[in-house]
């Protein structure tokens, strides 16, 4: 293992699938909806399965969107005060 770093390991997530670094939170989001839209021609055990990797998809996309985000201090101030 001392070969390889952090930066050539991806996470493994079921199914083989990988996450991508810099897939953007936009082809998430397109990723969850297109599973969503299979998830209503297929049989209800695979459309469950189809409906959960979606909402995964787009709890990934917006920490995506959170972490890359700038965020001024100002405007945090000014939201927790409202």
């Amino acid at each position: 293992m001392s070969a390889l770093t952090a930066t050539t390991l991806k996470p493994t997530l079921r199914g083989g699938e990988t996450t991508n670094p810099s897939e953007s939170a936009a082809s998430l989001l397109a990723r969850a909806r297109s599973l969503r839209a299979q998830a209503k021609h297929v049989n209800p055990v695979l459309a469950e399965a189809y409906l959960r990797r979606a909402a995964e998809l787009s709890l990934e996309a917006w920490v995506r969107a959170v972490r890359s985000a700038p965020v001024e201090i100002d405007e945090v101030v000014t939201a927790a005060a409202a």
